[in-house]
């Protein structure tokens, strides 16, 4: 074997073509989802849309890893440029978690937000009821002491 020769052909870095016509499709569902969910309003639609630029994310790294990998052997790479696609899983993997870590923290932020509000909501129906009732009590004296009514026990 020579100098310049990879060690080992790699099926994976074959042709782009396909990873070329998947991230443009994916790429235009994302916008087309990302403007329908403006456009009505759907948060549905626009939480979809980051769900498919996170993909068209997924797919670009994957694109520039297998343009990378194509590349011929050299006298300091002797392998070649394989390991670009696994640097590249890796780049995903570790994306894909910081996103994860991202929402979750949100998501406590919203839940810590959300109970607050819950309590103090709690708190003004008890104190709107008690002071609903005191108030109904004290019209009850009114009417009894003009003579329009009894007391309600």
């Amino acid at each position: 074997m020579q100098v310049g020769e990879p060690h080992l052909r790699v099926h994976a870095a074959g042709s782009t073509g396909r990873l070329k016509v998947a991230l443009v499709a994916t790429a235009g569902v994302a916008v087309l989802e990302l403007a329908g969910g403006v456009r009505s309003g759907s948060l549905a639609l626009m939480s979809d849309a980051a769900h498919v630029a996170m993909d068209v994310v997924a797919l670009a790294i994957a694109l520039a890893a297998a343009v990378q990998a194509k590349r011929p052997a050299t006298q300091r790479q002797t392998y070649g440029f394989a390991r670009y696609e696994i640097l590249a899983a890796l780049a995903n993997g570790g994306l894909l978690i910081g996103v994860t870590v991202v929402i979750v923290e949100h998501n406590l932020r919203f839940v810590e937000r959300t109970c607050d509000n819950v309590i103090v909501m709690g708190a003004g129906a008890v104190i709107g009821e008690g002071t609903m009732t005191e108030l109904r009590k004290n019209q009850q004296v009114v009417e009894a002491y003009l003579g329009q009514g009894a007391p309600h026990a």
